[in-house]
């Protein structure tokens, strides 16, 4: 092809998918092609269905025949039209008088909306079956140009294509246009790093931050690449030297339709795509002096997006960072804004406030709480340093279990309140297939009137739906060395053997390096003992029923 109680302000460190190496996404593919079905012309998504462009009568002598009797036919003139396939019953169903697609040539097509389609006719050039956008289009139509795969963003306001025109790389290019009141810009092209000299196709994009499309660099087959749009790296490339990849288009939640080809038969692909675990995340330091930390292999930083949060009662504090990859020290524009924000605080003694870690899925699951516990502390200490009474500041450690599947997957952010009734430090614990809630959080002092409470304070702001994700109160979060026993730990802390082993599911042989251990010591000072054992403040417990059924 040539072609909660009152929370006022949330300050946001989100950290972007970033410049992340090709081991670090992984697609996960699976074959659903249509039966029967040999030549797809083009893949297009439109409220949550699948349209295909494919061949269904023949033009001869001026009149339409069935495609069936083209093989008697020398001179063939496909007619492509848009069918609707359902990859569950595996029916296809002609939606030409919905979208009438006269002239379109197999080179890709784009549903606008519930009347509209863009196409690429005989000519290689834009088409539609709406008069108004094939006027707004003229201008960029050159007959010269050859444009192919048009694809548009979910807020229908991008258009982007493959094309050959002047200032390109050479070969096909990746371009778009932009939509600007009604009126559609001058094509951009999509720069040196997505473009190369071979011919980059089939452009579509994710939630207008990640650029998919095929590519033949250096004349080999079309592959799948995945690129960072924000951050201007590229993430990800999909080799299958077997096959040819072409004709992308994507869903809101991550799922990717692709077409492959090798030799005659051509393949329709439902894959997803997810950041795998890194190989070379296998330990990471403690703070040190320069506070530091240094991970072997991983070079590639990710760069954090400068978001503006809504004032609430006057309060607005907005902060730029990054972080590296397992990396958790302050930069100069986080020790910047915290000390912004510690001034706030101090102007503002009613306040305290909440600091949230989180961490990636990159490396194991353990190292990603100990990231999340080290993100959160750095913060804290900073502001204790900088004279903030401890008493004000409360720490969620959210490991790898907050935003999962989405680009905030490395988040840190920090939450300001009035009044709160939270644990001073919560990990997040993910309950396992046969465990019983209540047991579990019994063993950290807690029990589900507590859960229920924190998650009500806490879920306006954290994605904690997942009732499988428990907040656990503790007081340590203790990182073991390589041969520690259970049981020394449990003396150091003072607690049974037996609690620590039920609250960490270990037995009793020695622990990994860097094994993280919830310690909870006791009961926070909400509440009272008697003969029956542990009964929480009535007070308290008033409070929160009132706050529950009030707010």
């Amino acid at each position: 092809m040539k072609r909660m109680k009152r929370f006022l302000i949330i300050i946001p460190f989100l950290l972007l998918l970033g410049a992340t190496s090709a081991q670090n996404l992984s697609l996960h593919k699976e074959d659903i092609s249509p039966e029967g079905i040999n030549k797809i012309g083009g893949i297009s998504l439109y409220n949550d269905q699948i349209y295909l462009l494919l061949q269904s009568n023949i033009l001869f002598n001026g009149k339409e025949i069935e495609a069936s009797e083209a093989l008697a036919i020398s001179q063939k003139y496909p007619v492509w039209d848009i069918y609707r396939y359902d990859q569950v019953t595996g029916k296809i169903e002609n939606r030409s008088g919905q979208w009438k697609t006269s002239g379109a040539t197999p080179n890709g097509f784009a549903i606008i909306d519930k009347e509209t389609v863009l196409y690429i006719n005989g000519k290689n050039q834009f088409d539609s079956n709406n008069n108004e956008l094939k006027k707004a289009l003229k201008k960029v139509q050159n007959r010269k140009i050859v444009f192919a795969d048009p694809s548009v963003n979910a807020d229908r306001t991008k258009i982007w294509f493959s094309s050959d025109l002047d200032g390109g790389k050479g070969g096909m290019d990746i371009w778009y246009i932009e939509k600007n009141g009604d009126e559609w810009e001058s094509p951009v092209n999509a720069g040196d790093k997505v473009n190369t000299s071979g011919n980059d196709i089939s452009p579509s994009v994710f939630n207008d931050s990640i650029l998919i499309f095929s590519s033949n660099k250096k004349e080999k087959d079309y592959d799948l690449h995945f690129y960072d749009l924000k951050n201007n790296e590229m993430l990800h490339w999909e080799y299958l030297p077997e096959s040819n990849e072409f004709f992308t288009a994507l869903t809101p939640d991550r799922e990717l339709y692709f077409l492959s080809k090798d030799g005659k038969k051509t393949k329709l692909w439902k894959s997803r795509w997810s950041e795998a675990r890194s190989e070379d995340l296998k330990t990471i330091d403690a703070p040190k002096t320069e506070k530091v930390v240094e991970v072997p292999k991983a070079k590639e930083e990710l760069m954090v997006k400068k978001r503006e949060v809504e004032e609430k009662e006057k309060l607005n504090i907005q902060m730029t960072n990054y972080f590296g990859l397992a990396r958790y020290e302050l930069t100069p524009y986080m020790k910047d804004s915290l000390n912004r924000l510690a001034q706030t605080l101090k102007k503002n003694p009613g306040l305290n406030i909440l600091i949230c870690g989180h961490a990636s899925p990159d490396g194991p699951e353990n190292l990603n709480m100990m990231l999340s516990y080290y993100r959160a502390t750095e913060a804290y200490n900073w502001l204790i340093t900088h004279d903030i009474d401890d008493s004000r500041i409360y720490r969620v450690y959210g490991g790898e279990y907050l935003f999962v599947g989405t680009q905030r997957a490395r988040n840190f952010s920090i939450f300001t309140f009035e009044d709160t009734d939270l644990p001073r430090q919560i990990a997040l614990y993910p309950l396992r297939s046969g465990e019983d809630k209540e047991e579990v959080v019994s063993k950290f002092g807690a029990n589900s009137d507590d859960m229920i409470f924190h998650r009500y304070q806490l879920n306006k702001f954290l994605p904690l739906e997942n009732k499988n994700l428990l907040l656990i109160p503790v007081n340590v979060l203790y990182f073991a060395k390589a041969g520690e026993k259970p049981a020394d730990i449990a003396r150091q802390y003072n607690i049974p053997p037996t609690r620590l082993k039920q609250m960490n599911r270990i037995g009793d042989e020695p622990l990994k390096e860097d094994k993280v251990l919830f310690i909870r010591q006791k009961a926070e000072g909400r509440r009272l003992k008697t003969k029956d054992g542990v009964k929480r403040n009535s007070a308290v417990r008033n409070r929160r029923r009132e706050t529950l059924l009030t707010e």
